[in-house]
């Protein structure tokens, strides 16, 4: 529906420009910022539950850059300034 996408672009929105602006956070750290804000208060109990689950893993800020093919951090300004 229309209003997941919007909660999921705000979601992505976040998480872009905190990856941007917050280099010294793990992109774990980031991305349950982002969820917690943006998702989690629509989601019910098992659904966040399975998320914090699936965030507990490790993933490294290069795999972020190489899954959205973005080809260093100083091109996520046009990236983030594209969701605003």
């Amino acid at each position: 529906s229309v209003v997941r996408m919007q909660w999921f672009t705000e979601f992505m929105c976040m998480l872009m420009i905190s990856l941007r602006e917050e280099p010294e956070k793990s992109f774990n750290e980031l991305v349950k910022a982002a969820y917690a804000e943006k998702l989690g208060p629509n989601h019910s109990w098992m659904i966040r539950n399975g998320a914090k689950l699936a965030m507990s893993y490790p993933i490294a800020r290069e795999w972020c850059l190489e899954k959205f093919e973005i080809p260093d951090w100083d091109a996520l300004e046009p990236v983030t300034l594209s969701f605003i």
